[in-house]
């Protein structure tokens, strides 16, 4: 009888346990996928004015596009490349630890 109760509490516990790495893993599925979200969100918000502008002057409208407006979405569009880390320091404590340290 001792046993079967032991056997009872001990599955239980097993039980328990998984939930709570499961939680531990959705919790963490999460914030991957608001990253990922966030990513690709910069990406599009980043890269759109360029598009926008190259398919303006791909399709003949050239005379709206002044150089000053060709630049500023180029360099907007390239600036991109830094949004990355930044995103990964902010939502990563692994990342942001060691940061922290260095400086």
């Amino acid at each position: 009888m001792r046993t079967c109760s032991q056997l009872a509490y001990l599955l239980r516990s097993i039980q328990d346990l998984q939930t709570v790495q499961i939680i531990k893993i959705l919790r963490y599925e999460k914030k991957v996928a608001v990253m990922f979200l966030l990513m690709i969100s910069c990406f599009l918000v980043c890269w759109t004015p360029y598009a926008v502008v190259s398919m303006m002057e791909a399709f003949g409208r050239k005379s709206m596009v002044t150089p000053a407006i060709a630049i500023i979405p180029s360099f907007f569009a390239k600036s991109s490349t830094a949004y990355n880390p930044l995103i990964y320091m902010f939502m990563s404590r692994k990342v942001r630890g060691p940061l922290t340290h260095l400086c």
